[in-house]
């Protein structure tokens, strides 16, 4: 919901959408409800969402890294 709120009518929205919710084959937050979840239950959906190579494989095209 919070996505729609600033990118509902970009044209990447359905894409944004898909890598942000997953696919019920590879992620588990794509197999649970979105909401009445145990605590046990939502720290696994935020550890698939951070484990997600479809999600850590997506960089802004400006992007640099500084160190």
């Amino acid at each position: 919901e919070e996505l729609k709120l600033g990118f509902e009518n970009d044209a990447a929205f359905p894409g944004m959408r898909a890598v942000a919710l997953g696919t019920k084959e590879n992620n588990i937050r794509a197999t649970l409800p979105a909401s009445g979840l145990s605590v046990d239950k939502q720290v696994d959906c935020l550890l698939d969402q951070a484990m997600d190579p479809n999600v850590l494989g997506r960089v802004w095209a400006g992007w640099e890294p500084w160190m």
